[in-house]
């Protein structure tokens, strides 16, 4: 049913200036926590919990949207996909513009990207053109056992910088998708060749989240 493509903990479309705050989104299987879909506008995802879901959109999925979005202050931990490679992002912003990811943390995102911005529907015309992935601002998150950190389809007129990175998770851990064929880089490669994260920074993190009782424990260096 999942392939139907209307699941979600929440799922809505075309919102215009919605806040969604103080949410526990919880032991979800084959839905996304949360799906905004299609044309969404000065929407707020602030101060929620996203853990233990197993879906192929992952925790937040943010579908053709071409207007500022804001998803800050969330916890998203231990999310997984499922049946095929590359699901189950933390954040999936698929084909739009001005979608701010900021004071996030992300613990235990299994398979996919922690945040992912991309143009997995390159050729879908919405309102009048099609999606740019331009204009995508990743700061000041903590990324805590990430093997996939953060993709962007294109780094033209992106932003990612004073994110916290744990150290063991550095190698391939970042992506530039276009032009083919993808980069797929460490910290040092995606700084001095695409000029992001300048004032980032990797350190020995430690972090645990119990999910029943949403306590938090994390230790660096």
């Amino acid at each position: 049913i999942e392939r139907i493509w209307e699941t979600g903990g929440l799922k809505f479309h075309t919102c215009d200036s919605v806040l969604i705050r103080r949410n526990i989104f919880r032991h979800i299987r084959h839905a996304p926590g949360l799906w905004l879909d299609y044309l969404n506008k000065n929407c707020r995802v602030t101060g929620n919990v996203f853990t233990d879901i197993e879906a192929i959109h992952g925790g937040i999925y943010i579908e053709v949207s071409h207007d500022l979005n804001v998803v800050d202050h969330n916890i998203l931990w231990d999310i997984r996909g499922v049946d095929r490679p590359r699901t189950g992002d933390g954040v999936d912003v698929d084909t739009g513009e001005q979608c701010v990811v900021a004071h996030n943390l992300f613990g235990k995102i299994q398979n996919g990207y922690a945040v992912k911005v991309h143009l997995g529907q390159s050729g879908r015309v919405v309102n009048g053109r099609v999606g740019l992935c331009r204009r995508h601002k990743i700061l000041n998150n903590v990324f805590v056992e990430c093997p996939k950190r953060i993709l962007f389809s294109r780094s033209e007129s992106n932003q990612s910088d004073r994110n916290l990175f744990d150290r063991r998770n550095d190698p391939t851990s970042l992506c530039v998708e276009y032009p083919a064929p993808p980069s797929l880089l460490n910290l040092d490669a995606w700084q001095e060749y695409y000029g992001f994260d300048q004032n980032s920074r990797q350190a020995q993190l430690e972090a645990d989240f119990d999910k029943e009782t949403l306590e938090l424990t994390l230790t660096f260096e």
